[in-house]
């Protein structure tokens, strides 16, 4: 996982807030716009940082046992990996994923849950007027056919709404 924000000479130290904060995020590879988001806008970062990733799986079934993968990237910072199978009825609880890597000795049970807050993005695409025409129309396809047939692991998601923060991200393609 790139920490580049984290790690980078130029930005000052972070300071650090009281509670652990949730980070969904759709890679395991970058650090989640919504955490970069936070960042510039907040200039802090909560005491426990942790990446979620929610994955479904091609297979019916996860074991439990494989359920959780939890990697260490930082001073208090993780990244979570959590897989379903695709046959997995109910809805999928991020305070329940949490909490089992606590049982587990995955990540610090220093904080409650209750005391967690849980930041999910939500990115709107847009064309810009100043485009022609002709470049506008896939775009607006685009838009149309995300708000039709989402592909988005967040709508079976669940959050308790008072310890979640959404950040709108807003992209304009010209």
């Amino acid at each position: 996982m790139e920490l580049s924000l984290l790690n980078s000479p130029n930005i000052p130290t972070i300071p650090r807030t009281l509670g652990m904060g949730v980070f969904l995020s759709s890679t395991t590879t970058n650090t989640p716009i919504v955490f970069e988001s936070f960042i510039h806008r907040i200039h802090a970062i909560p005491n426990t940082v942790v990446f979620l990733v929610v994955r479904v799986l091609p297979i019916a079934k996860i074991s439990r046992r494989r359920r959780l993968a939890v990697t260490s990237c930082g001073e208090e910072i993780y990244l979570v990996i959590a897989r379903f199978g695709f046959a997995y009825k109910r809805s999928i609880s991020l305070p329940k994923i949490i909490r089992l890597a606590q049982q587990r000795g995955m990540l610090p049970d220093t904080v409650s849950i209750a005391e967690t807050t849980y930041f999910m993005s939500r990115v709107t695409v847009r064309a810009s007027r100043k485009a022609p025409w002709w470049k506008r129309i896939p775009i607006y396809a685009y838009a149309l056919m995300k708000n039709f047939f989402p592909n988005d692991i967040s709508k079976s998601i669940r959050v308790p709404t008072s310890q979640l923060i959404e950040v709108g991200i807003h992209v304009s393609l010209k």
